[in-house]
């Protein structure tokens, strides 16, 4: 496996993995998009969950999507 920080190519790895999820977590959340309640309120926010694995080859798989982060 890539190292996460080196000297030549510093961070390539978790930039590629980024690049990746970023999608992984749109799907999932346009997926259940209307399933879910959003709240429009001034200085508020949501937060929700995503556990990834990311394989050797740093291809991102979606294990678990959760609208409670706790």
């Amino acid at each position: 496996m890539q190292r996460l920080r080196g000297k030549k190519g510093q961070g390539l790895g978790v930039r590629v993995a980024t690049r990746r999820a970023r999608p992984r977590a749109g799907e999932a959340l346009e997926a259940v998009s209307g399933e879910l309640s959003f709240f429009t309120l001034p200085n508020c926010f949501e937060l929700f969950g995503f556990d990834l694995l990311v394989d050797d080859a740093w291809h991102v798989w979606l294990l678990e999507a959760r609208s409670r982060c706790w």
